[in-house]
């Protein structure tokens, strides 16, 4: 609908785009990944980032969605495997490809992440023909968060069957086989979990560990030891389990423990990529810091010690302003900020005596061809 009227603000570093609600703004999305090779749009709350993904991923076989943790700061529940795992991935691709589209909410980009050394070293790549020690793979799994079964039915599960390994990551389709010919790689393919068809062959995976932290002992000693020096507390419920070798629920609100440098989502960005922010982005941003404020509050009386401040888990919102202002190509969609690109769209007046006519006058203006689309009958 747009093509090439956006493509001519292609080189803008800041753009605002109006008149882009409902349809307009799925045909516009369309079009800007179309002369984007990078694109990381962000909407106001998962349920429109899952309809905007379900959209776009027609279009681009590059599109990834990123989740957001479905939990509050300071929750004390435990963080989904599969999120964790189809975080990772997107933030790994990020690093990775040259091309990509990323769709993701609010929610998902305030969290401070590891570095992206993190990343690049616990990513395992598996390539057919590749020599594989057996045990040394079991081994890895198990530390990826992996749980062992009879037969694999759900992500996060793998099982052995002689030179047959089979393991669901998260982030991928559907699960994966591994026949090994003593410690060759000989095929890799998708199967269904539940006829055990073959789906496809592939040469390659990449998967990712189901946590946003290392978990083999060597690390949970050293988040053992940095508790007491951090807290200095024994007896709390985090402590106790951290001395049986397990990860707390909640954990995840720890991160300064594991890494001692931690970035933000933009800092995993390369200056070419376009990003996209709804209007309302900054007063978002702030209603989630004060929510956040107030469970720390919360969580200092629950805990029976003070855990890290809100702006050591999470990007403040000075931070937020401070970073989207450096040198990225930048597109808000409102109505009404200074300098903003009213896009052609044309609504009905609808209780007008000739209420087609505004249309038409703009159809006889402007030469080419034209989408007309209708929200309901």
């Amino acid at each position: 609908m747009f093509f090439p009227f956006l493509s001519e603000y292609r080189d803008r570093p800041v753009m605002h785009l109006g008149q882009c609600g409902g349809t307009a703004f799925f045909l516009a999305a369309a079009d800007l990944i179309k002369i984007n090779d990078q694109v990381f749009l962000v909407t106001e709350n998962h349920a429109q980032a899952v309809l905007l993904f379900d959209y776009l991923k027609t279009l681009r076989h590059d599109c990834m969605l990123l989740p957001d943790w479905e939990l509050m700061p300071y929750d004390t529940f435990r963080a989904s495997k599969d999120i964790a795992a189809a975080r990772n991935f997107v933030f790994y691709q990020l690093l990775s490809l040259s091309r990509w589209v990323v769709i993701t909410s609010m929610p998902a980009i305030i969290y401070k992440l590891p570095p992206k050394s993190f990343y690049l070293q616990h990513a395992l790549i598996l390539k057919k023909g590749q020599v594989i020690e057996r045990q040394q793979l079991v081994d890895r799994l198990t530390e990826y968060g992996y749980q062992r079964t009879v037969e694999v039915s759900q992500p996060s599960e793998f099982a052995l069957r002689g030179g047959i390994i089979d393991f669901y990551p998260p982030a991928l389709e559907a699960p994966v086989r591994l026949c090994l010919e003593g410690n060759i790689l000989e095929t890799l393919r998708y199967f269904d979990p539940q006829t055990q068809k073959t789906l496809r062959l592939i040469d390659e995976i990449t998967y990712l560990p189901a946590y946003e932290y290392p978990v083999d002992t060597i690390s949970q000693a050293r988040y053992l030891k940095n508790f007491r020096m951090q807290f200095d507390d024994r007896k709390s419920y985090f402590y106790q389990q951290l001395l049986e070798g397990q990860i707390p629920p909640g954990y995840s609100f720890f991160l300064p423990l594991m890494f001692e440098t931690q970035l933000s989502f933009i800092e995993y960005l390369t200056p070419e990529a376009l990003l996209i922010f709804p209007s309302d982005a900054h007063n978002l941003y702030k209603d989630i810091e004060q929510k956040a404020i107030e469970r720390f509050n919360l969580a200092k009386i629950s805990f029976g010690f003070t855990p890290f401040p809100p702006d050591k888990i999470l990007i403040s919102h000075s931070a937020f302003n401070v970073k989207i202002t450096r040198p990225y190509r930048i597109m808000t969609i409102c109505e009404d900020a200074e300098g903003t690109i009213t896009l052609p769209v044309q609504q009905i007046e609808a209780f007008t005596q000739q209420p087609w006519l505004c249309l038409k006058n703009k159809v006889e203006e402007r030469a080419g061809r034209w989408l007309f689309s209708f929200e309901s009958s």
